[in-house]
C-alpha cells in the first residue's frame, strides 16, 4: 500500500535544505512487537517496518525508483543486491511516500536477498533469525543507473521471540484436593527470553476450564469452552487456587495452562505465548483398604480388612463356584462372613472403598483373595503324619541295568541318591558282576565314615548300587575325616581281617539300597543296628577289650577325633527326661547354645497371617506335587514368594541329624549355631520369612482310627530325617520358660492354627524343638528342626 501527502511548498524548500543535496529523503521506522521471521514485514497491513520516501526536487516527474535494505547485527548481514529484479517505484516532485506490508514483498523474499554470517538453509530450517540487536537501512536508487539519490534511513532494536512458559506441577491428569479445604498450587519455569531491558517482568496468564463434556480434547476445550477462571501477575512463577472460593465440583475434570506476554509489547512469543495443557481431577483421595485377608473354618469363610479414615462404604464383588461374571454388593462394614459354604468349593473376594458417601469417589479395587472349604470326608490329620517330602528328593528309579564286571579297589560307588559314598577297600569276585570285599562307609551329613565288610553287591556302570549286604566290623563311635587322615584310616583297613576275628559282630543286615538303614550311636558309646523288622541290636559294644597289635591305639584313635573335629557324642533328645537331658548336658554330651539374643527385639513379620497358605490348596497338586498330603514344601515356597524371595536345596544348611535307622536319635551338627545365626539374619536384618526341615514322629492308630502311640520314621528326603517343612515368621521371649522361640506357619492343616501364636519352636539347649497348634494331642513336643534354607541373593 502507498500513501500519498502533499506538502505545501515552503515545507519543501525546508526539507530540500535539511537533506543535504539528496532528492529524496528517507525515513525507517520499526514498530514493536520485534520479529525475527522476514514474513512479518510483509504480511499484509503489516506496520512493524515503515518507510517514508520525501521527494524534494520539484522538478521529478515520474521518477522510477527501487529500494536497497541491509539488516545488520553482530557478525550477521542480509541485504538485496543492486541489481534485484523489482517492479520499480514512481516519484514525483513534492509527494511523501509511506511503503509498508505487501508494498515490501519483493524486498523480503528469501531468494532475493544475501546472507553473510548466516546461511539461507539455517533461516529455512529454524523459520528465524538470531536473537541479537539488529539495525534495518535503506536507500533509495535510481532504478536504471543503481546510484544512490537519497540518504540512508536507519532504524534499530532488540529482536527475540519468547518461548512459552514450561509447565512443572501438578502433572498432567493428577488428581488434586485430596483433603478437603486444601489449596490447589501451580508452578512453571520462568520464561528466559534473552532481551536484557524486560529482565522478570514477564508477565504470566493463568487460565483454567471446566470439561464437562466426556472424553473432549483438552485443547478443544480451551478453544470452544468458556474460560472458568484466569489470573495475571508479573514475574511469579506459581499460581495458589482456593478450591473452595472458586466453589470447585468434586469429580470435575478442569484444563489449565500459562500463557506469557511482554508488557510492553517489544517481544513476540511463540504459539501466542501459550503453554501445553493439562488437566487434572477435583476429587477428594480414596485409598484402597489395606491388610485384606481371608480365612475358613469349617464351612465358614471370611473376609475383613482395615478402612481408610475417610471410607464410608465398600462395594464388594464375590465369585461363587460356577460364576464366571462377579456377584456385587454393598457393604458398611469391614468383615463380611459366609456360613455353610459347599464342601469342596472355592469363593473370591474383592474389595473397593467408596469415600466421603460420594459414590464417585472410589478406591482402587484390592487383589483377588480366595477361601477353599476342604472335601466332606477329608482326612485332616492326614499330614504332617505323612510323609511330606521336597519333590526334588524322590527317589529315583534305576534304569540302567548294566552291570560293572571290572570293580577295583579305590572306586568310590553311591547310593540312588548320591548322598552316601562308599570307598572300596578290597573286591572279590562271587559271580556275574557280584562281588564282595571291605569298604568305608561315608555317611557324608554327618561326616562318619565305618570300615565295613560287604557282599552280594551289584554295581551298574554309573557306579549306582544296584543291591548289597554290610555289616560294621569296627567301633565307629569313633568319627573321622578320611580325607585329613589318609594314613590313620589305611592303618585301619588293614587291620581289618584280626578286626573280623576278634570283634563280636553278630548282626547282618542285609537290604536292596532303596531300603537303606544307618547305624545309631546310644549314650554308651553303643553302635546300634535296627534290622528289617524293626529289632534293634548292639553290633559293636563300647567296650575295653583287648585289641589286636594291628589295631590302632586308643590314643590315635583320639589323634584321630581331634584331628576330623567331629562330635561323637549323640542323643536321642526325643525319649530324653528332663533328668537325662540335664545329666547329659553336665556330662558334656549336650552343648549348651541357648541364644539370649540381648541385641534383638521380639518380631512377628506377619501378624494378620495374610502370607499363610494351605498345602491342601488346589493350586499345588499336578502342578507342583501329586497329592496334597506331600505338598507342604510347595505351601512353603508360595508363602515365601508372597514375600519376594525363594530358595532350593542348594541353600540347605543342616542344623540336627542321626545315625538311627529310624532317625530316632538326633543331635545338634556342628553347623548348629550357624543355622540360628540364618534365621536371626533373614528375620531382624532382612525381614524375611525363611523355610525350615522339620522332623516329627508318627502316630500309631488302632482300627477306629485312634491315636494309641508315636513311633519315629525317616523321610525319603535329603537329610532323611526331614519329613516336613514350615516357615519361620517371627521370635518372641518365653519369660515362664526363660527361653527363646520361633514363630512358625503351619502349612500342613487347612483349619486349624496355620497362624497361630502357639506354634512355636524352642531354643533349648542344642537343639530347637517345639510343638504345633495342630498337634496338641502330642504330650511332649512335635518337631525337632533338622534344616533351614536360605533365601537366595540373600547375604548372611
Amino acid at each position: 500500500m502507498r500513501k500519498i501527502l502533499l506538502f505545501c511548498c515552503y515545507l519543501f524548500f525546508s526539507a530540500i535544505g535539511q537533506a543535504q543535496n539528496y532528492p529524496i529523503t528517507v525515513t525507517t521506522t520499526l514498530l514493536p512487537p520485534y520479529s525475527l521471521r522476514l514474513a512479518d514485514y510483509v504480511a499484509p497491513g503489516s506496520q512493524r517496518l515503515m518507510i517514508q520516501l520525501a521527494v524534494n526536487d520539484l522538478n521529478v516527474v515520474n521518477l522510477p525508483v527501487k529500494l536497497h535494505i541491509k539488516m545488520e547485527s553482530v557478525g550477521v548481514t542480509i541485504e538485496t543486491p543492486v541489481t534485484i529484479a523489482v517492479i520499480p517505484i514512481y516519484l514525483n516532485g513534492g509527494q511523501v511516500n509511506f511503503l509498508f506490508g505487501d508494498d515490501l514483498t519483493d524486498y523480503f523474499n528469501i531468494n532475493n536477498l544475501q546472507f553473510k554470517g548466516y546461511s539461507k538453509d539455517t533461516y529455512r530450517r529454524t523459520g528465524q533469525l538470531p536473537d541479537g540487536f539488529w539495525r534495518i537501512s535503506v536507500d533509495v536508487l535510481h532504478f536504471g543507473t543503481g546510484r544512490v539519490i537519497s540518504n540512508t534511513g536507519t532504524a534499530s532494536a532488540w529482536m527475540a521471540t519468547g518461548k512459552p512458559p514450561q509447565l512443572k506441577s501438578p502433572a498432567n491428569a493428577a488428581d488434586m484436593g485430596q483433603y478437603p479445604g486444601m489449596p490447589l498450587v501451580f508452578s512453571w519455569l520462568p520464561v528466559n527470553t534473552g532481551v536484557p531491558m524486560l529482565g522478570g517482568n514477564v508477565q504470566y496468564t493463568f487460565e483454567m476450564w471446566e470439561m464437562r463434556i466426556a472424553g473432549i480434547d483438552p485443547y478443544v476445550a480451551t478453544a470452544v469452552m468458556p474460560l472458568f477462571y484466569s489470573s495475571t501477575q508479573t514475574g511469579l512463577t506459581s499460581h495458589i487456587v482456593q478450591a473452595a472460593a472458586l466453589m470447585l465440583e468434586p469429580g470435575m475434570t478442569y484444563a489449565w495452562r500459562v500463557t506469557a506476554a511482554d508488557p510492553a509489547g517489544f517481544i513476540p512469543f511463540e504459539n501466542n505465548g501459550h503453554s501445553e495443557v493439562r488437566t487434572f481431577s477435583y476429587q477428594s483421595k480414596c485409598d484402597t483398604v489395606s491388610n485384606f485377608v481371608a480365612s475358613t473354618q469349617l464351612r465358614r469363610g471370611t473376609f475383613q480388612w482395615q478402612p481408610a479414615a475417610n471410607h464410608s462404604s465398600f462395594n464388594l464383588e464375590v465369585l461363587d463356584p460356577g460364576r464366571t461374571l462377579p456377584r456385587s454388593s454393598l457393604s458398611y462394614d469391614n468383615k463380611i462372613v459366609y456360613n455353610d459354604l459347599d464342601y469342596g468349593s472355592v469363593y473370591q473376594m474383592r474389595v473397593q472403598g467408596v469415600c466421603n458417601a460420594d459414590p464417585t469417589n472410589v478406591s482402587d479395587w484390592t487383589g483377588w483373595r480366595t477361601i477353599r472349604i476342604a472335601e466332606r470326608k477329608k482326612d485332616e490329620n492326614a499330614c504332617p503324619e505323612c510323609e511330606c517330602k521336597d519333590p526334588s528328593d524322590v527317589m529315583p528309579e534305576i534304569t540302567n541295568w548294566t552291570l560293572r564286571k571290572d570293580l577295583r579297589a579305590g572306586d568310590t560307588i553311591i547310593d540312588r541318591r548320591g548322598t552316601t559314598r562308599f570307598i572300596v577297600k578290597s573286591v572279590t569276585p562271587q559271580g556275574d558282576g557280584v562281588y564282595k570285599g571291605i569298604f568305608l562307609f561315608w555317611a557324608e551329613i554327618w561326616n562318619l565314615k565305618i570300615v565295613c565288610e560287604y557282599w552280594d553287591l551289584s554295581v551298574n556302570t554309573d557306579n549306582v548300587i544296584v543291591k548289597m549286604a554290610y555289616e560294621s566290623v569296627y567301633d565307629p563311635t569313633f568319627t573321622m575325616d578320611v580325607d585329613k587322615t589318609k594314613e590313620k584310616i589305611d592303618k585301619l583297613a588293614d587291620a581289618v581281617a584280626t578286626l573280623v576275628s576278634t570283634e563280636n559282630v553278630d548282626v547282618i543286615v542285609e537290604f536292596e539300597i532303596a531300603d537303606e538303614k544307618s547305624f545309631s550311636i546310644d549314650m554308651l558309646g553303643n553302635v546300634v543296628v535296627t534290622d528289617t523288622k524293626g529289632v534293634q541290636h548292639i553290633v559293636v559294644e563300647n567296650t575295653n577289650a583287648t585289641q589286636s597289635d594291628n589295631l590302632a591305639t586308643s590314643t590315635e584313635l583320639q589323634e584321630l577325633e581331634e584331628e576330623a573335629g567331629i562330635a561323637t557324642n549323640q542323643f536321642n533328645t526325643h525319649n530324653a527326661s528332663e533328668t537325662e537331658l540335664k545329666n547329659a548336658e553336665d556330662k558334656g554330651v549336650m552343648e549348651d547354645t541357648t541364644i539370649t539374643n540381648d541385641n534383638h527385639n521380639e518380631i512377628h513379620l506377619n501378624e494378620d497371617g495374610s502370607w499363610w497358605i494351605s498345602q491342601y490348596d488346589n493350586m499345588f497338586p499336578n502342578s507342583c506335587c501329586a497329592i496334597q498330603d506331600v505338598c507342604c514344601k510347595c505351601a512353603c515356597d508360595e508363602i515365601l514368594n508372597r514375600k519376594d524371595v525363594s530358595t532350593d536345596r542348594k541353600q540347605q544348611v543342616i542344623a540336627a541329624s542321626s545315625a538311627a535307622t529310624d532317625c530316632s536319635n538326633i543331635s545338634a551338627t556342628n553347623k548348629f549355631n550357624e543355622v540360628i545365626q540364618i534365621i536371626d539374619t533373614s528375620l531382624f536384618s532382612h525381614q524375611k520369612p525363611i523355610m525350615v526341615g522339620v522332623h516329627h514322629p508318627t502316630a500309631i492308630k488302632d482300627d477306629k482310627k485312634k491315636i494309641i502311640g508315636w513311633k519315629e520314621t525317616c523321610s525319603g528326603n535329603t537329610p532323611s530325617i526331614t519329613n516336613h517343612y514350615v516357615v519361620i515368621i517371627g521370635k518372641k521371649y518365653d519369660k515362664t520358660k526363660k527361653q527363646y522361640y520361633y514363630l512358625f506357619y503351619e502349612v500342613g492343616t487347612s483349619v486349624i492354627g496355620g497362624t497361630s501364636l502357639e506354634n512355636r519352636l524352642y531354643i533349648d539347649n542344642n537343639i530347637i524343638k517345639g510343638k504345633t497348634k495342630y498337634k496338641d494331642e502330642y504330650i511332649e513336643y512335635y518337631y525337632i528342626l533338622t534344616e533351614v534354607r536360605k533365601n537366595i541373593g540373600q547375604i548372611y
